[in-house]
């Protein structure tokens, strides 16, 4: 039975909320090499516990996929693995281009005798 707090219950209450199949987030778990197959989640989801450490990876990365979901400003269909993968690698990419990009500008401001932003 899955209990209010646990990580299993908040897998599956995103997974019914946003139409993600177990299918599905268990073929995005292997391309990110997280031991969750579709028996391992579909188990967890009729009560049996990941191993903390593999639930915490899977929560994290349906975070990651309701989050993209979210912002979408066109209705996502969670079918294809491979695909939702490329885009959350390419989010990933940027928002860590935008961080760089944010800690490079605010050395300029800070030290703006400095005058330029070094790239290295």
């Amino acid at each position: 039975m899955l209990t209010a707090g646990s990580v299993e219950n908040f897998i599956a209450l995103q997974m019914e909320k946003y139409g993600m199949a177990a299918l599905f987030l268990g073929k995005l778990c292997q391309l990110y090499g997280i031991p969750a197959s579709q028996t391992r989640l579909s188990a967890a989801l009729r009560g049996q516990s990941l191993p903390n450490e593999v639930g915490q990876r899977v929560r994290e990365l349906v975070i990651e996929v309701t989050n993209y979901v979210d912002e979408a400003q066109t209705p996502v269909a969670l079918v294809d693995a491979a695909q939702i993968k490329t885009i959350l690698d390419e989010r990933r990419a940027w928002k860590q281009a935008v961080k760089f990009d944010e800690d490079k500008i605010r050395k300029v401001l800070l030290e703006p005798e400095n005058g330029t932003i070094d790239t290295e």
